[in-house]
């Protein structure tokens, strides 16, 4: 998955403006927009990881450089194609010549997941560690866990789909997450204190401690 999306996050952008409203809706076509994402994700034809997944797949300098509810249209946009609610043809009719949205297909295989539906591998004090690399594609682990080691202290309370699938649009058995709690210094050696990071993980991105 490209740095752009890592839960993590990246720096170099400077503050972050901060917004009075939850959403700031400058056009009319903006409020339009917000309605044709619910409506797919009511209808069943994507769920969020899919979305997700498609604004994933913009090319990073298309995706810096364009407003919120542009790169929302890009996302939607793809996500409608894969369920084939619409096509590529009835797109382009309905384009101005100067707009341009990009058209990706899925990337990467996805992760398999785990194949023991809700079994619970893990139980609170047990030793984890994130595996590293994952795979390409869908994942809901920032980088900065991968290949660390970490404590188990709580899990949550229904197996849930595996996000990695779910954004390929892939089925997949249900599996717990957890809740890992990490030392400081064991994810930044430069850390100043020795407190820690909680981090929810699904299943499939932990391994037991070796």
């Amino acid at each position: 998955m490209p740095d752009t999306h890592d839960l993590g996050g990246i720096a170099g952008f400077g503050a972050i403006p901060h917004l009075e409203k939850d959403y700031e809706y400058n056009e009319r076509w903006e409020w339009t927009l917000m309605a044709v994402l619910r409506l797919g994700a009511q209808k069943g034809w994507y769920r969020t990881d899919a979305y997700r997944h498609a604004l994933e797949r913009l090319p990073r300098d298309f995706y810096l450089s364009k407003s919120y509810y542009d790169r929302m249209l890009s996302g939607i946009t793809n996500a409608y194609l894969e369920a084939g609610i619409v096509t590529a043809g009835e797109i382009e009719q309905h384009l101005e010549p100067h707009i341009r949205i990009p058209i990706s297909t899925p990337r990467g295989p996805g992760h398999a997941g785990a194949e023991r539906p809700e079994l619970v591998r893990f139980q609170a004090g047990d030793r984890v560690t994130v595996r590293s690399p994952l795979p390409d594609g869908h994942v809901r682990a920032p980088a900065y866990v991968r290949g660390k080691t970490g404590t188990v202290v709580d899990r949550g309370r229904h197996a849930l789909p595996f996000p990695g699938r779910v954004g390929h649009r892939e089925p997949g058995a249900a599996e717990f997450t957890y809740r890992v709690e990490f030392e400081r210094r064991e994810l930044w050696a430069d850390a100043l204190d020795a407190g820690t990071v909680i981090v929810d993980l699904s299943d499939s991105y932990l391994n037991p401690e070796a």
